[in-house]
This record gives C-alpha cells, sequence and structure tokens, in this order.
C-alpha cells in the first residue's frame, strides 16, 4: 500500500494487524491522500472530526487511525523534520537494516534510530543513569533470529527518555521500566498482534510520565504492576504516574488502561491518566477485559487514581472492572484493597453503554470511595449506577457526583 503524504508516495509497512508509515514533514500542514479504491470507513480519533474520506489534511506530530471498508487499517505518523547532529550519540542508525541480538546501554549513552532505519534488536539497561532512545525510526523485532521475552527493559535507572521511535513485532512486553525513577516517554507508537504483547509495563517505578503515544496492543496497552518476573527489585512500590494525550487500541486479551494483576508491594498509588482516546477495547472473553481496569491480586493498598478526560470510541466487554481477588497470577497470601478512586468527564460514544464492575474481596478487602464525576454516553449525562450498568459487591463504594 502507498499513501500521499504532501504529494509525496510514501511506501507503507504492511503487518499482520495493520499498515503503517512514519512520516517526517517540513511543514506545519500535512496533507494525506489516499487510492481511491480504499473505501475509508472512518478516520479516528473521532474528535479530530476528519470525514471519511480519502483525502484530508492534518498538523504535523498527529497520529491518525484510518479504518477501510475493504482492508487492513492504516496508521500515519507524522513528525515535524529535525536537524540531528550525529557525535551526540553513542549508537546512531541513519539509513537502512540494522540486526543484533542486543544492544546494552550504559550511563550516559544515547542510541538514535533515524527516519530512514530499522533497527532489530533487543535494548537493555541495568543500574544506569542519563540514558535516552530517540528518532523517528522504527525498533522492529519481525524475524528476528533471536527473540527474547522484552523488547527494552530497564531495570534500577534513573533519567531515563524514550521518545517518536516506534516499536513493532514484541512477542511479549514491549516496553518495560522496572525500579527505575524519572522515566520520560513521549511521542512513542506500539503495535503488537501476538497474544501477550503488552505495550508499556510501568513496574516498581516512580515518577514516570507517558505523553502522545498511540499504542495498538494485543494484550494490556498500559499496565501499572509490582512483579519480580524480571528482577527482584520489581516488587518495591510504584507511585507517580502520569499517562495523557494518548491513544490506545486494545485488541484481544487484556485491558486498555490497567492496574494489576501483579501487585506484589506496599503500595501503588498517584496513577493518573488524562485526556486520552480508546478508539477500540475489544471483547476479551476471560472475564476481565475493560478499558478502566484495576485488577487487584496480591496485598498492595492501590490509591489516589485519576481517569479524567477520556474518550472511548468502542469498548466490547466492560467500561470500568475494578477488583480485589485471588487470581491465578496471585503470589501473596494476603489481598490489599483499592480506595480513592476518581473518573471525571469520562465519555462513551458507542451505541450501547458496557457494563461495568465493582468488587472487593470482602468487606475488609473492596473497593473503597470511587468518585464519577461526569459519565456520559454520546454526551447525555449519567446519573447513578443503574444508568451506568455499574454492579457494586462485596464492600464495593460507589458515588456519582
Amino acid at each position: 500500500m502507498f499513501v500521499n503524504i504532501n504529494d509525496k508516495k510514501v511506501k507503507c509497512v504492511d503487518l499482520d494487524c495493520a499498515s503503517y508509515v512514519c512520516a517526517q514533514c517540513e511543514s506545519e500542514n500535512v496533507d494525506i491522500s489516499l487510492d481511491e479504491n480504499y473505501i475509508v470507513k472512518s478516520v479516528r480519533p473521532l474528535h479530530l472530526n476528519i470525514d471519511a474520506v480519502n483525502n484530508f489534511s492534518v498538523n504535523v506530530g498527529s497520529k491518525v487511525i484510518i479504518e477501510f471498508e475493504n482492508r487492513l487499517p492504516l496508521f500515519v505518523f507524522t513528525y515535524e523534520k529535525k536537524s540531528i547532529n550525529p557525535n551526540d550519540y553513542t549508537y546512531y542508525f541513519e539509513n537502512g537494516e540494522f540486526e543484533f541480538d542486543e544492544i546494552r546501554l550504559k550511563s550516559n549513552e544515547k542510541l538514535y534510530i533515524g527516519s530512514n532505519a530499522v533497527l532489530h534488536t533487543h535494548i537493555v539497561a541495568q543500574n544506569a543513569e542519563n540514558i535516552e532512545i530517540c528518532g523517528s525510526g522504527v525498533l522492529d523485532l519481525v524475524g528476528i533470529s533471536v527473540k527474547k521475552r522484552r523488547m527494552a527493559k530497564f531495570i534500577n535507572c534513573k533519567d531515563v527518555s524514550i521518545k517518536d521511535i516506534t516499536m513493532v513485532g514484541a512477542i511479549d512486553w514491549t516496553l518495560v521500566p522496572i525500579n527505575c525513577e524519572n522515566v520520560a516517554i513521549d511521542r512513542i507508537n506500539i503495535i503488537t498482534w501476538e497474544v501477550n504483547g503488552d505495550g508499556i509495563d510501568i513496574v516498581a517505578s516512580k515518577n514516570v510520565n507517558i505523553s502522545n503515544c498511540f499504542l495498538h496492543c494485543a494484550d494490556d496497552c498500559i499496565a501499572v504492576k509490582a512483579t519480580d518476573y524480571d528482577s527482584k527489585y520489581g516488587c518495591n512500590n510504584c507511585e507517580n504516574i502520569n499517562v495523557k494525550s494518548s491513544i490506545f487500541w486494545n485488541t484481544k486479551p487484556g485491558n486498555a488502561m490497567e492496574i494489576g494483576f501483579e501487585t506484589r508491594c506496599e503500595s501503588i498509588k498517584n496513577v493518573s491518566f488524562i485526556d486520552c482516546d480508546v478508539l477500540h477495547c475489544m471483547f476479551e472473553g476471560w472475564q476481565s477485559g475493560g478499558v478502566f481496569t484495576i485488577h487487584n491480586g496480591d496485598r498492595a493498598v492501590v490509591s489516589d487514581i485519576l481517569y479524567k478526560d477520556i474518550r472511548i470510541e468502542n469498548a466490547e466487554q466492560k467500561l470500568f472492572d475494578f477488583k480485589v481477588y485471588l487470581s491465578h497470577y496471585s503470589k501473596d497470601k494476603d489481598r490489599g484493597f483499592v480506595k480513592n478512586i476518581t473518573a471525571e468527564n469520562i465519555r462513551y460514544y458507542g451505541e450501547i453503554l458496557p457494563p461495568s464492575i465493582l468488587r472487593g474481596c470482602d468487606n475488609e478487602h473492596g473497593i473503597k470511595n470511587v468518585k464519577i464525576k461526569g459519565l456520559y454516553h454520546n454526551d447525555k449525562k449519567i446519573s447513578n449506577a443503574l444508568q451506568a450498568h455499574f454492579i457494586t459487591e462485596s464492600g464495593s463504594e460507589l458515588i456519582f457526583e
């Protein structure tokens, strides 16, 4: 498939789930046109107000998702063209394809993937500070000869920056900071289609800021958790996680915005999702899939969670799914609880409002002080739990304001 971007014909990359193109643009306005043989069904996010046509314009930096009647979707990622000094980077890839089993970043090292480069590798950093991965190129695990569990993993690191790159084809969790502090993830794209292909898994980390990202994932788009799968340090507390201005497409299984299941720490707190779009949260079928999910399967106190200004275009299973229970992921003997959750200005635009469930383990280990401050179905405000299709059980507290 080809697409015209500012009158330049650009070849798209075809994957099992979609096609995508990354385009650097010199002008602020980006004109996109498609072959008329493609029947456009929708251009998302819908709040862009772009009609389902084959020609339209967006601002540079936009991420546009085009769905068709007669083929897989197309993801168009646009970037402002920037001048780069190769001498500023420890690893610099500008043109061509490159493959390595692994690149291990050390303190003060930077990796750059240019717009005409595809890098096939796994990235690891441990006990490192001031590291950076950037560039409008692609980190791709499709067809790589050595496949490991994580695409990019950072353990016990500080001051980590990942921006602009597109990450494709992980067969497990894609981007995983573990016991890290001060992590900035901005303008990246993640595309997976294999089960377990999470997008960003924030494990036992503090001060993590995620913004302007697009995540199409065959499992959780974003998950906040504490677990020792990769490191004993993964069971430390997790706090101050801020996600904003990002776009989620969750295919089955998993969830769009998840906290859990693994919560093997004392505290997970101060987590926010603000000004985000959920294009699809597809039917999972195992009773745990949803848009906003907290699955507290271990001992943690999960508290002070904010969902604000979220637009949901399609959800096929649940809207909210908050639970404290013994799951097949649980290891702790004790159960924790969930408290102080706020959902403000949540807008669902699908035909039928999905159900929601709040279920504690018992009265002591429940879901406390959940406040709904503006839930809308096609711009009609929902004023109570019955209208919102909420089920509350075992020590759950739900307040509509």
